[in-house]
């Protein structure tokens, strides 16, 4: 937490995502359905897709909302959510993520300020 100087510290399973918010959200085909879809979402590189569904915002908004079906992604702020067709390997499309909404709350977590 950069605003709050704080390094939070915890295991793999806290830093899992149950929710994503994304910005400058791209899609391949150009158009902006306004209906939710399923998507895999991959977050890293080398990361493993988890199943999602994306909920975007207004058309021009390049907003999305990504809710993850099963276990999540591990995500951060900053990274790159890419969008894929469940299943396969068309890219959909994407966007940053702004905010990570976490499975474990964080009172579970041990928080350091740093100096």
């Amino acid at each position: 937490d950069t605003g709050a100087n704080q390094v939070v510290v915890g295991s793999r399973a806290d830093a899992r995502a149950a929710a994503l918010d994304a910005e400058n959200v791209a899609l391949t085909s150009g158009a902006w359905p306004t209906a939710p879809f399923a998507a895999d979402v991959r977050v890293r590189y080398r990361g493993t897709p988890a199943a999602a569904t994306v909920h975007l915002g207004p058309a021009g908004s390049g907003a999305a909302r990504v809710r993850f079906s099963g276990e999540g992604a591990v995500a951060s702020p900053g990274q790159a959510a890419v969008f894929y067709a469940p299943g396969g390997d068309e890219v959909l499309g994407g966007g940053t993520i702004a905010h990570v909404q976490r499975v474990n709350a964080e009172e579970d977590l041990a928080v350091a300020t740093c100096a």
